[in-house]
């Protein structure tokens, strides 16, 4: 039978933070401006306005999943046995753990007796129990005749960790980046640089 609060949980794009923050600055330059306010330059680098988005936020839930070969209990996920504090090692790329792969261990499974009790013969860990890294986004921009520049910093972006206990090439580590596209609604990417210019008549 399904034990309906083993599958309790935060939905699969659950982010606990998210600061988001815009911004217009007007550049000190041109007529009336600290700096070059006559000439050519002022007619030039005056009335230049810079604007920008960041945002900041943390990562989404993830689940640490086991050989659910022998869980015999249709419906339901199998998920590690958590058998000692969860522990992250902020760990990027193959090779090196996001967190402590020795906290997990298999289930023994459905052993021919009913689930009479949480944890008997499922993982003791839950569904998106844990959380992968969180990233910033910083998009700049100059208004009228536009250079948009999508994630400036060129931060890398880093996907949740391998949450299958089973596959132990990966398992535990943040292998790949986010792929939500890039432009202004995106996420994940290098940088991207935009050109554009508005002329009004």
């Amino acid at each position: 039978m399904l034990d309906q609060r083993h599958n309790y949980a935060p939905n699969d794009y659950d982010r606990r933070l998210n600061f988001e923050e815009s911004f217009t600055y007007e550049l000190p330059f041109g007529r009336g401006k600290r700096w070059l306010s006559t000439g050519f330059t002022s007619a030039a680098l005056g009335g230049w306005k810079l604007s920008g988005i960041i945002s900041v936020v943390s990562g989404t839930p993830f689940t640490v999943s086991a050989n659910g070969g022998t869980i015999n209990t249709p419906g339901q996920t199998q998920t590690a046995n958590l058998v000692k504090p969860f522990h992250v090692l902020h760990g990027i790329g193959a090779g090196k753990n996001w967190f402590d792969p020795a906290s997990f261990s298999q289930p023994v499974g459905c052993t021919g007796t009913p689930l009479v009790a949480y944890g008997t013969v499922l993982g003791s860990s839950g569904r998106n129990q844990y959380y992968g890294p969180g990233f910033i986004q910083d998009n700049i921009s100059s208004l009228e005749t536009r250079v948009d520049a999508f994630q400036l910093s060129n931060t890398p972006q880093f996907a949740n960790p391998g949450g299958t206990f089973t596959n132990k090439a990966t398992f535990g580590q943040v292998t790949s980046t986010t792929s939500g596209g890039s432009g202004v609604n995106g996420t994940g990417g290098g940088r991207a640089l935009q050109l554009s210019g508005t002329i009004r008549f």
